[in-house]
């Protein structure tokens, strides 16, 4: 692979795949695809973590408790919006508010809403795991000052973190020289961690009985970040160690890249999550292609996927989506094209399809991907694509730009937010024709919604 001169010096240059554990790092190819779990390999710690337990009541919370849910207008589940700081469950006919958790986020599977608020009781901090109809199903002590930033893939473990501070001009991520975060499940246990560097938990690793490790993203250097490493913590032993590749599953990987992440998605069946890097110049120099990272969850696998030229990552912001049967990737960009990625082949990762969308938004895009159709909202037009040919069947021009979009599978209409502060409904008909079938008033005080559950 060759790129032009002013990647991030010669170590990054190197770094192009072989960052993720792409092809300069690969030895030795399995002949499966499987994600299955290698043998476990020792990877030397270059500093232990602190991993304290929770020995009583934690300290003074600093955070607001959830309103209390307003009565329901039907007996359909609410319709929960995440703007990446709160939660909030709106009734799915009126749009009324039904709850609302000013700290906190919804679980990887959507199935819970997991929320920090002060526990009037005890004078502590709590974490609460409330199910899809707006219930408490569990709570628990949890340090002050931490809020919900990942949880495992079936929502019952999750991570607390310190709020990251603002990113500055000519970083990559938020600058800080140590890490504060804990893990529990709501239900008594807890473990405190605290690192020496920037880090900055992923994804859960592998969980036997209780979480063992974590996946974690190491911000180089500490408090200026210019580049980034993934990074394997142990939650037994506190030693943080390196990633594998993920072809030959046993290859250490320790190298670095430069991006700004813009989009995830998560195929559970595979424990593989997927995370949209966009090119970037930053104080060490310029990362003049943008990718698509690979972390096999449970084990540590990493591989970089690079994206042509053609999809214009270079000035414009890209989105991800997955097929329903998760075999197939989505990238598409607001320069107004799509391509596909195989997943069900690991030793095969890469673009394999292109075409133009025919317009382009200097907005955010989003997409939500059925079995039948894509769908596409490029700033104030909501397009839909047909996943084989790739070419746009039907369009329709938008109030306000979409911020968010998911599938109804119950109705099958799609829903989307906007940022003309509606959320929106849409059903296609045999004739490919577009329509609106419902817009309701999203709450006051929701910021521009990132994800919709149903």
């Amino acid at each position: 692979m060759t790129r032009g001169t002013t990647l991030l010096g010669s170590l990054l240059v190197v770094a192009g795949l072989a960052g993720c554990g792409g092809a300069d790092a690969a030895t030795s190819a399995s002949p499966s695809g499987s994600t299955a779990a290698p043998a476990p390999a020792s990877a030397a710690a270059p500093e232990p973590a602190s991993t304290a337990g929770l020995d009583g009541p934690a300290p003074s919370p600093t955070t607001t408790p959830p309103s209390t849910a307003a009565a329901p207008a039907t007996n359909r589940p609410p319709v929960r919006l995440s703007d990446g700081r709160s939660v909030v469950a709106v009734d799915p006919v009126t749009g009324a508010e039904r709850g609302s958790w000013p700290d906190a986020a919804l679980s990887l599977d959507g199935h819970w809403t997991v929320a920090v608020a002060a526990d009037a009781g005890s004078g502590g901090t709590n974490a609460t795991w409330i199910g899809t109809t707006g219930e408490a199903d569990r709570s628990g002590a949890v340090p002050a000052g931490l809020v919900p930033t990942v949880t495992s893939a079936d929502g019952r473990w999750a991570v607390l973190a310190e709020p990251a501070p603002a990113r500055a001009a000519g970083e990559i991520g938020p600058a800080r020289t140590s890490s504060h975060f804990a893990v529990t499940d709501g239900a008594g246990w807890v473990k405190e961690v605290t690192l020496s560097g920037n880090f900055s938990p992923e994804a859960f690793g592998f969980i036997e009985g209780h979480p063992m490790t974590l996946q974690m993203i190491e911000y180089l250097p500490p408090d200026h970040p210019t580049s980034y490493r993934v990074r394997t913590l142990d939650l037994t032993t506190g030693a943080v160690g390196l990633p594998v590749n993920l072809r030959d599953k046993g290859t250490p990987v320790d190298e670095t890249m430069a991006g700004t992440s813009r989009t995830q998605v998560y195929a559970p069946g595979e424990d593989l999550l997927f995370t949209l890097y966009q090119p970037v110049s930053t104080d060490g120099g310029a990362w003049e292609y943008g990718f698509v990272h690979t972390l096999a969850t449970a084990w540590g696998g990493v591989w970089c996927i690079e994206l042509p030229d053609v999809l214009g990552l270079e000035d414009h912001r890209g989105t991800l989506a997955l097929s329903p049967d998760h075999r197939l990737l989505y990238v598409a960009t607001g320069a107004g094209r799509i391509g596909t990625i195989r997943t069900s082949d690991l030793q095969a990762l890469e673009v394999d399809r292109t075409a133009s969308l025919g317009v382009a938004a200097d907005e955010q895009p989003v997409m939500a991907a059925g079995s039948d159709r894509l769908w596409v909202g490029l700033g104030r037009r909501l397009l839909v694509v047909d996943p084989i040919s790739l070419e746009v069947v039907a369009r329709a021009e938008l109030p306000a730009a979409v911020t968010a979009l998911t599938l109804d599978s119950a109705t099958h209409e799609l829903v989307g937010a906007d940022e003309g502060g509606h959320l929106r409904r849409w059903t296609l008909d045999a004739a490919s024709q577009l329509t609106e079938t419902a817009s309701t008033p999203l709450p006051a005080g929701l910021g521009p919604v990132a994800r919709i559950v149903l």
